[in-house]
């Protein structure tokens, strides 16, 4: 049964409950930057349904989850951590793909919502984590960039919601010094979209990390730029956005990655619904008839 644009169901000893149908856009938790030229950590994997796609039903009162950054690695332990996924009724988006770091002689960049960047110091290079770790179609972001394939010090960018990472890359010193400096690879891109009524890019992936002054930037959409000799941790992924964290410099000191961004989750009414979110830091606001309720840490909607 149908009222004023609810849709109302269990009548009986259960009571009724609410329900509504939104367009949603889910963005995990970006992954956390690899230490010691380390690699990017990729964005948070990125669901939308805005414009045209099939909306959600969501339920009064549900709790809906915004995932945290990943951890950076730290002084070369633990290892750089995936961010945390984002849901909101059946939708959920795998957290970003934490960056390789120089860590129990793995380079490998980790598989997520979008993946994380490959390392090279002095190693054989390593390739990317893989992006779309939900399996879903459309995917929810790309791969991460490989290692430097010369084993020149020089990490791959974290995969983004819209584009691969790019791989680490070779540069000869300006000063005439050593001629196979490593080359920080940038970070992919997010995605744009325009659920709240203004386009915004989100989940783009981190920088890598390289030696002399050579880091990778963020890919757009909140991704950390990767440390440089001059500023040796990684950069932090942008919250609300899903941003990866940049990955550490092996010139410098600290050498630390940067954490992941948060996650944030997006809901459009378009029948202009009363709707109340908790905690305080969520938002309910209006474009044109629309609510729009933006999620920027777990808590709960009623309507």
């Amino acid at each position: 049964m149908s009222s004023f644009g609810y849709r109302i169901l269990g009548f009986g000893s259960g009571g009724a409950k609410k329900k509504l149908d939104f367009d949603y856009l889910v963005v995990a938790g970006g992954g956390g930057g690899g230490n010691d030229d380390g690699g990017g950590g990729g964005g948070g994997g990125n669901r939308t349904s805005f414009p045209g796609g099939t909306k959600i039903s969501i339920e009064s009162g549900a709790t809906i989850t915004v995932g945290g950054g990943g951890g950076g690695s730290q002084g070369g332990e633990p290892q750089a951590t995936n961010g945390q996924n984002s849901t909101a009724g059946d939708i959920t988006s795998s957290g970003g793909g934490a960056g390789s770091s120089n860590v129990g002689g793995s380079n490998l960049g980790f598989p997520g919502g979008a993946g994380g960047g490959g390392r090279s110091n002095n190693q054989a290079p390593a390739a990317g984590g893989s992006g779309n770790a939900g399996g879903f179609s459309p995917v929810e972001g790309k791969d991460g960039g490989s290692g430097n394939t010369s084993f020149n010090n020089a990490g791959g960018g974290g995969g983004g919601g819209g584009a691969n990472g790019n791989a680490g890359s070779s540069v000869t010193s300006p000063s005439g010094g050593n001629p196979n400096l490593g080359q920080g690879a940038s970070g992919g891109a997010g995605s744009a979209n325009s659920i709240t009524g203004s386009s915004i890019t989100r989940g783009g992936g981190g920088g890598g990390g390289a030696n002399q002054n050579q880091s990778g930037s963020g890919g757009s959409g909140g991704g950390g730029n990767g440390g440089s000799s001059g500023s040796g941790t990684g950069g932090t992924g942008s919250n609300q956005n899903g941003g990866g964290g940049g990955g550490g410099t092996g010139g410098g000191t600290p050498r630390d990655g940067g954490p992941g961004g948060t996650g944030v989750v997006i809901l459009r009414d378009a029948t202009g619904a009363s709707i109340t979110v908790t905690p305080g830091s969520n938002q309910v606001a209006t474009d044109g008839g629309a609510k729009v309720v933006t999620f920027n840490t777990t808590g709960t909607i009623v309507f």
